[in-house]
Formats: structure tokens, sequence, C-alpha cells
């Protein structure tokens, strides 16, 4: 049986605005490993937020958003 994962997007977003109000002008960097699901990443890139990679997989889900956002990559990557 597969690990799953449920992420409730009215929470998500809520809590971003938490942080953002707390901390103006913090740059966060979401892990994309944790989870690629197209919804949670457009969540990310609407609020201005950045991107840490591994490998070449996760590149090829986030490069659709990457207009200015900050991409970290952890790993043997090289762009």
């Amino acid at each position: 049986m597969k690990p799953k994962v449920e992420i409730d997007l009215n929470i998500l977003k809520k809590n971003i605005e938490i942080i953002k109000n707390e901390v103006p002008g913090i740059n966060l960097l979401f892990p994309v490993k944790c989870c690629t699901n197209n919804k949670v990443l457009k969540i990310i890139n609407k609020n201005n937020f950045g991107y840490d990679i591994s490998n070449i997989n996760e590149y090829n889900l986030i490069k659709k958003y990457l207009k200015g956002n900050f991409v970290s990559a952890t790993g043997p990557l090289s762009y």
C-alpha cells in the first residue's frame, strides 16, 4: 500500500496568509518532493514562493511556473 497525503487546500492558503502577515517579505522555498500535486504547486506559485527540487522530474513539474521564482536544487542537478 502506497503512503497517502491529504491536503486541505483552504487550510494551506490560510496558513500561507498567516505566515505572510506575521513575517512580511518572507520568501519561502517549497520542497516539491513532499508534494507534487499541481493544485498545491499553483498555490505556491501564486504566492511567489520558490521551489526546492532534487531531480529532473521535479524540475519538469515546476518549470511552467518559473517566472522569476527562486529555485534551489539540492541534488546533482545542473541547469
